[in-house]
């Protein structure tokens, strides 16, 4: 069975449009989004050179914002033969509660920290929020700002020992 977002009567960017506040995106991100369903919908071949031309977006502005697209798996990049494959299907089979908890966790770390995170370390939280419990990383949080640790490798090893202290009391 085909999905949903895949049949005809769907329209992909109208779902967008209504999950936006659901999805932690910046406005360039969203304006990136629509404009590759746009650009696969009508089969025009997608690179980031092309894409900063129809986004009006500088080149490194495309690069940074697909890397935190990819991270926060609302895209998909394949190598193909032909070059590279941009690939939305993600974002559809995300549950919206896993959308909604992991855009509090980056939430939560962005007013932690202040600022607005790097794609780095939205590729550090994706990571740890496969390999550890959401409590976990929110109490490793919390012990590296009593600290004023506001650091993602410090935060890491925090999570390390956590782990490990919980496979040593198994």
């Amino acid at each position: 069975m085909e999905q949903i977002w895949k049949q005809n009567y769907f329209n992909r960017r109208n779902w967008l449009m209504e999950n936006i506040k659901n999805l932690s995106c910046t406005t360039s991100e969203v304006l990136v989004l629509l404009m590759i369903d746009y650009l696969n919908e009508f089969q025009i071949k997608i690179t980031p050179q092309n894409l900063g031309e129809y986004c009006n977006l500088k080149e490194a502005e495309i690069d940074q914002i697909v890397t935190s697209l990819t991270s926060k798996a609302y895209l998909k990049l394949t190598v193909t033969k032909a070059g590279l494959d941009f690939s939305l299907d993600e974002i559809f089979t995300l549950p919206k509660e896993e959308v909604i908890e992991v855009k509090e966790l980056f939430s939560l770390f962005e007013e932690e920290f202040g600022r607005v995170l790097s794609p780095k370390e939205y590729r550090f939280l994706n990571n740890w929020k496969n390999q550890y419990s959401r409590k976990n990383i929110i109490n490793a949080l919390r012990e590296a700002s009593v600290l004023q640790k506001y650091n993602f490798d410090y935060i890491d090893r925090i999570l390390i020992r956590m782990n490990k202290d919980e496979n040593d009391d198994k």
